[in-house]
């Protein structure tokens, strides 16, 4: 008999909170360290951006990716944040005062889900009607491993032949080593799990 997704979220949740009290330092930074996922990038055709981080960390990283001639586009799909505010438009901008040429971006409003798996689908749509064939995908360090698999889990769903490699962003606001010192860290490294848990019941 299959569990309930909210049970065992909440059971996730729990064993989470259960470890900020029984394990040591260099535990706890195992626990972060398991969800970040790099490999080494040769250059490809294109680099996707994921959104969702206000620092803005992840395109400026894509952006650093692009200038080392990583990758020839820029690509990400935008999602509503309020009325007629797009996270793409916002994006694009820091993007073109970085230097990126304007060609060079290529991005659209998404018509899918707001969450990873719904970006997935819009930006991989997007690669197939650019014909790009390989890409590096930029996301923020505690969500490449569950990224890494959503895409990988897309591609063979959708019979893409697509390669890519994924490259971690830091992030300020929710920092991978120490995590559980900071309540943002703590809430963030916790959700992911419960993320990945879902997507892999649902999936």
């Amino acid at each position: 008999m299959m569990l309930n997704p909210r049970f065992l979220a909440l059971l996730v949740f729990l064993v989470g909170v259960s470890l900020l009290y029984i394990f040591s330092n260099s535990t706890l930074n195992g626990v972060s360290s398991f969800l970040v996922y790099e490999e080494p990038l040769i250059p490809v055709d294109a680099i996707v951006v994921l959104a969702g981080s206000k620092s803005g960390n992840r395109i400026k990283t894509g952006v650093g990716l692009y200038k080392k001639k990583l990758g020839k586009l820029l690509v990400f799909s935008g999602y509503r944040l309020y009325p007629k505010v797009y996270t793409h438009d916002h994006m694009k901008t820091i993007a073109l005062e970085m230097g990126v040429l304007e060609e060079d971006i290529v991005t659209e409003i998404s018509q899918e889900e707001s969450s990873t798996w719904g970006e997935g689908v819009a930006n991989l749509h997007l690669l197939k009607k650019h014909n790009v064939k390989s890409f590096i995908l930029v996301t923020s360090s505690f969500h490449t491993r569950r990224s890494r698999w959503v895409y990988s889990k897309l591609i063979e769903n959708l019979e893409l032949k697509l390669e890519f490699k994924v490259f971690p962003a830091k992030d300020p606001d929710f920092p991978v080593q120490d995590w559980w010192m900071q309540r943002g860290g703590r809430k963030m490294i916790i959700l992911e799990y419960i993320k990945f848990l879902s997507y892999l019941i649902e999936h």
